[in-house]
């Protein structure tokens, strides 16, 4: 039925179907040169893994499963590293960002949290797979009270962690120093918790009983972020007359679009709570007869949908209802995961959720994309609907994504149903049950099968991890036995109670090349009897079926026939006699040549030896040895003159048979239940296994112990089966459904992640080591120049003689070929585009979102400020534009916006944000401005006329009761917005027994005077300072904007601290001039504060690009300095040769733009020469 061993016929299907096949078996020496370095391939998840999944910004996903993490590539969709030192259930997992670092060594490490069931949380450097710190919580002694629930990294600090406890305690960890720097509780425990994602000072929390509460950090001048947590101001924000549901949150977070709009997601219903107005201003709400929320999930890529997993595996999308409402209905629902649920787990509760998590990509795509981890190990990919609703947000964000594709967060219009679509699925190994046993196929490229509880028989590539083939043999029956006949096919038995003493025994052949299969042992009556295991002779001629209480079974494999049985009936154990490799293909053609004869041994309930010669359709039996040992033996190995056996009482023997001699030790481990030589030549390496699922290594030539698995006892996990994959490398079948690789200490399982092969196209740089992906981003942010892709070994003996920098040879000799790996519609765009939307291209590519807002802030500001250059006829110095910032009249428009050419037949060209050119006779839609939507701090940084028309339309989103007293924050929002009238009509409607019934007339009195009164400012600017100086700040501030002193508002709050509302308070209500002076302020503080990144931010939107390379330069961004100089001279907004100082209130001493360029060159130069591109470090260097 099937090829010989050897057939070539055969070895071409298996190269054809089975990428990276070995070829056939190789002589002993060469089989034990295979073997892979220690890893993991996951199994199934456990109930405790529930929402622990993460899709980071370097565009990996991590999930966990039972104690460890798994880290997986979405194209391919492959397992790429395994994270193993837990020792309990992981219970959370979250990546850091990839953000701004100093020293290019460090910009490059992939970092990831993660928490478990114990309470500690572990820092992993995920290249290397090694711990970089051990986070031990003492927050209770029951474990019970110290499980993590989830964690968060602060946006800002890198080094701050957040982690929630099932206590309900909030801690705050420095990882640096190990230990808490903060602790937050409520009167109730702590359900949920989330950060502002642009203010992160703030935390967002929900309790047990559904109470809302907001907890502010303290911080001074002078103090970084990472120092902030000793102080905390926890206040109870949700007032008495706003109803939350009663049962326990589940989830609450941030909106990243709007300010401090919160969602908090309870069984039934999602309610939307606006911190500011202090009221619930939408929701999401779904019938009680229908399965409850268990997570909701907001894409960047849509951001007016919302996804929401159910409890029964359900999948809903919510979209949001026109006209600026933030109420949700449901749009699409999928049960694929409710009737697709394999058998679970005996440990698994009956109806428990088959979906366990879900994560959306950090990132716009034009394909908007989520992941879902289910309970047996898959991991799925979703494609979204790209047009849920009518949307259209900035065009400032176009680029190139990582797949390829050139993406905008631009959304057309479309009235599309919105479905979802199953676009990827990962398998993992024994996703359909636990391992029954397995066997391997050294070479080159090692393959491992395994059979499964289920009956599932699997095949995995262990270069690549990956499941080759998978075949469902018999349904609910556990395969056993497994061997290899040849590299395409396998033999295994199943032993089935079919009634209580009766079993169906059978033993089948299984083609994997072909899906075949043929059962040689048919079993089609009953036995009294079942299968103990089955044993292949070394040249696949024989088979000896091994039964319980009867003769042993000895099979012809080449006709599948059964022609003889052994003589004794007490047979304990039995082993092939070892052949020599050579005689393997004994079937060269269609003539049939005898066979060859095979041994044998056998040990008896006595402890005799017996050896047997089968040949020629008989079993002789040859000699026998008296009694070895004093227990019954349990396991036999034999290797060249080597003879080894095990018994019931851990007792291990062995005979030379060339020299004659013979040794024995005790393990103290118990009953023996296999042996297996390691299948190096000249190894004595021996891999013990015990009948309770401890395992271990000895040198029989030696007789001592290598090592034994505590690590695995350690955490409570049971060998099922091991076996050789390497000289010194075992595989092992563990209790948790995973397959692990240990080293030969069998303590580590964890091993870097460079060594794969990288697959076309590349979509992390992640996956290369960090001196390659370095280079590699110096390579893409200069448009993959010669001079950097072709790198010389000119000295640079000329150029640093005068510096004591070391020469380094170049590390990227491989540039060519790692560019020919990356997606080409990418490498295209990046070769053609502008230096800012280059650079912002390659940030999205290393997933940096810091890097990424840089250049899109930078992108628009050239654009703005090089416009108004253009506009101007007699142009003065350069310098004299840059203080020139938000030239807009208050109401909202701009006298540069006028057309540049009255002919119809030319372009007219609207200087507003998005930069759009627009045809005569065309308009913008009024819903694409009214839908337009972007994260709250860009919004800070638009124009004035968009944010005003934004709040007005969430003002009217929500109608203000007198009742509920929350009426007069409207009111007050309307004042700010210019809208008096409205805000006197809020104030009168005050119930007079508020306790500020009589305020609140005083408020709307000053409001009326305001508007025909002008003598009566200067008496309410005394009574505001008054009350400022009183402790009733905000108090004084609205009186001071009633009275049109909204500059000195502004300013009381900056006097304050509070400094993004005085951003927000200048940007509404004040004019650009005066605007500007509020937010130079805030740049001053951030530079004095020593947070001069943020500073950055904020002086890019000011106009002032002097003041912007110089803090690049004083916090040693050198790349990002010397690209933004050169951005900046080719858009005309630096003048390499200007020699005067830019005077600047935030700089004791400030530089010429022409020093500023020339360090700026020197210290890329120095970078550069690190890496050791010598020749374009020559060229850097002689411009400084």
């Amino acid at each position: 039925v099937f090829a010989k061993p050897g057939g070539e016929d055969m070895m071409s299907s298996v190269v054809h179907l089975l990428p990276g096949a070995p070829p056939a078996p190789a002589p002993a020496a060469a089989a034990a040169a295979g073997g892979c370095a220690p890893t993991l391939l996951p199994g199934p998840l456990h109930k405790h893994n529930r929402g622990a999944l993460d899709w980071g910004t370097a565009n990996l996903v991590a999930y966990a499963c039972h104690a460890y993490v798994v880290v997986v590539t979405l194209d391919p969709l492959a397992v790429t590293q395994t994270l193993d030192e837990h020792r309990a259930h992981v219970s959370a997992v979250r990546w850091r960002r990839q953000g701004v670092h100093y020293k290019w060594e460090d910009a490059f490490q992939l970092t990831l949290a993660s928490g478990d069931l114990s309470g500690n949380l572990i820092i992993w450097n995920v290249a290397e797979a090694t711990v970089m710190k051990t986070l031990e919580s003492t927050v209770s002694t029951t474990t019970e009270q110290r499980a993590v629930l989830d964690i968060q990294w602060h946006p800002d600090d890198p080094a701050s962690l957040f982690s929630l406890h099932t206590g309900g305690l909030l801690y705050c960890w420095n990882i640096n120093s190990e230990k808490t720097v903060a602790k937050i509780e409520l009167p109730s425990a702590i359900a949920a918790f989330t950060l502002h994602p642009y203010e992160p000072e703030q935390i967002a929390l929900v309790s047990t009983d559904g109470q809302l509460h907001v907890a502010q950090g303290s911080k001074t001048a002078k103090q970084g972020v990472s120092r902030f947590g000793d102080l905390w101001e926890t206040k109870h924000i949700a007032s008495p007359h706003v109803h939350l549901p009663t049962d326990a949150p589940v989830q609450i977070f941030f909106s990243p679009y709007e300010r401090r709009l919160i969602y908090i997601v309870f069984s039934h219903q999602v309610v939307i709570f606006d911190v500011d107005l202090n009221s619930c201003i939408g929701d999401l709400v779904q019938e009680a007869s229908r399965s409850s929320f268990i997570q909701v999930t907001l894409s960047p890529s849509i951001p007016n949908a919302l996804l929401c997993n159910h409890a029964d595996g359900g999948i809903t999308l919510w979209i949001k209802e026109p006209e600026n409402t933030f109420h949700y209905t449901r749009s699409w629902t999928s049960d694929h995961f409710r009737f697709y649920k394999p058998t679970l787990s005996s440990k698994t509760k009956k109806g428990s959720s088959y979906l366990f998590a879900t994560a959306a990509s950090p990132f716009v795509q034009r394909k908007p994309r989520v992941v879902t981890v289910t309970y047996d190990g898959l991991l799925w990919v979703w494609q979204l609907p790209t047009n849920p609703s009518k949307t259209c947000v900035s065009k400032e964000e176009e680029g190139v994504d990582s797949n390829g594709s050139r993406a905008s967060s631009k959304r057309e219009f479309a009235d599309t149903k919105p479905s979802l679509h199953i676009v990827g699925m990962m398998s993992t190994v024994s996703h359909n049950g636990p391992v029954s046993c397995l066997t391997v196929l050294h070479g080159q490229n090692p393959l491992v099968a395994f059979g499964t509880f289920s009956g599932y028989l699997q095949i995995v590539d262990m270069r690549t991890r990956a499941v080759l083939r998978q075949f469902q043999i018999n349904n609910g029956i556990p395969l056993r036995g497994l061997s290899w006949l040849n590299t395409t096919c396998v033999v295994f038995y199943t032993s089935e109670e079919t009634t209580k003493g009766a079993f169906k025994n059978q033993v089948t052949l299984h083609d994997i090349s072909t899906g075949r299969t043929k059962l040689i042992r048919k079993g089609t009556d009953a036995e009294t009897t079942f299968i103990r295991s089955l044993r292949v002779s070394p040249l696949s001629q024989y088979m000896i079926v091994m039964l319980k209480d009867k003769a042993f079974e000895v099979w012809d494999l080449d006709q599948g026939l059964l022609f003889d049985t052994l003589p004794q009936l007490q047979i304990t154990a039995l082993e092939w006699c070892p052949q020599s490799s050579t005689q393997l293909s004994i079937h060269q053609d269609s003539t049939a040549v005898s066979k060859q004869r095979e041994q044998c041994v056998a040990t008896i309930a006595d402890g005799s030896l017996l050896f047997f010669t089968v040949g020629n359709g008989a079993v002789v039996q040859n000699t026998t040895v008296g009694s070895v040992g004093m227990a019954i033996i349990s396991a036999i190995t034999w290797r060249d003159h080597m003879l080894v056996c095990g018994d019931t009482s851990g007792t291990i023997y062995c005979w030379d048979l060339e020299k004659k001699t013979a040794q024995m030790f005790s393990t103290n481990k118990g009953v023996i239940r296999k042996l297996a030589f390691s299948p190096s030549a000249h190894s004595r390496l021996l891999l013990v296994l015990f009948s309770e699922g401890e395992f271990g290594i000895w040198d029989v030539a030696n007789a001592v112990r290598i090592s034994i698995s505590s690590y695995l006892i350690g955490r409570d996990l049971k060998a099922l089966d091991v076996e050789w994959i390497g000289p010194a490398t075992p595989i092992v079948a563990t209790s948790d459904g995973a397959l692990r690789v240990l080293d030969r200490s069998l303590s580590i399982s964890n091993s870097g992640m460079f060594s794969a092969t990288l697959h076309h196209p590349l979509r992390s740089p992640y996956l290369l080591p960090a001196t390659q992906a370095a280079y590699l981003k110096v390579v893409l942010q200069h448009a993959c120049h010669p001079l950097y892709v072709n790198q010389t070994q000119e000295s640079m003996q000329s150029v640093t003689s005068s510096f004591s920098v070391p020469v380094v040879a170049p590390r990227s000799g491989s540039v060519p070929h790692l560019l020919s790996l990356m997606p080409a519609k990418m490498l295209d765009y990046i070769r053609n585009a502008k230096i800012p939307k280059r650079c912002y291209t390659v940030a999205k590519y290393y997933g940096d979102l810091k890097e990424m807002r840089f250049w899109h802030l930078t992108c628009k500001a050239l654009k703005k400020f090089n416009k108004r250059v253009e506009k101007t006829k007699d142009k003065p110095a350069l310098m004299t534009y840059l203080p020139l910032i938000m030239e807009r009249e208050k109401t909202g428009k701009r006298e540069y916006a006028k057309e540049e050419q009255s002919d119809n037949d030319k372009v007219k060209l609207f200087a507003t944000d998005k930069k759009t050119l627009i045809a005569p006779k065309e308009t913008v839609p009024a819903k694409r401005q009214a839908t337009h939507q972007e994260p709250f701090m860009t919004n800070l940084l638009q124009d004035s006329p968009q944010l005003i028309e934004h709040e007005k339309a969430r003002l009217n989103t929500y109608q203000p009761t007198a009742e509920a007293y929350d009426q007069v924050q409207h009111a007050h929002l309307h004042m700010y917005l210019g809208m008096k009238d409205q805000a006197i009509n809020l104030l009168l409607q005050t119930l007079p027994t508020s306790d500020n019934y009589v305020v609140d007339l005083l408020h709307a009195a000053l409001i009326a005077a305001s508007i025909s009164q002008h003598s009566f400012e200067e008496t309410m600017g005394y009574v505001a300072a008054n009350m400022i100086q009183n402790g009733l700040l905000w108090q004084g501030v609205r009186i001071l904007c009633i009275i049109g002193r909204v500059l000195h508002a502004a300013q009381c709050l900056q006097q304050a601290g509070l400094w993004v509302d005085a951003a927000w308070l200048a940007k509404v209500a004040l004019g650009e001039d005066e605007a500007a002076t509020v937010y130079e302020q805030w740049a001053t503080h951030l530079v004095n504060s020593n947070l001069k990144y943020q500073a950055i931010e904020i002086l890019i939107h000011l106009g002032q690009f002097c003041g912007v390379l110089q803090l690049l330069h004083d916090i040693n961004l050198r790349p990002t300095a010397m690209l933004f100089a050169e951005s900046c001279t080719e858009a005309g907004m630096l003048d390499p040769d200007d020699d005067n100082t830019c005077e600047l209130p935030y700089f004791e001493h400030s530089l010429s733009p022409r020093r500023l360029i020339e360090l700026v060159n020197l210290d890329y130069g120095f970078y550069v020469l690190s890496m050791g591109n010598t020749a374009a470090a020559k060229e850097h260097l002689l411009k400084g």
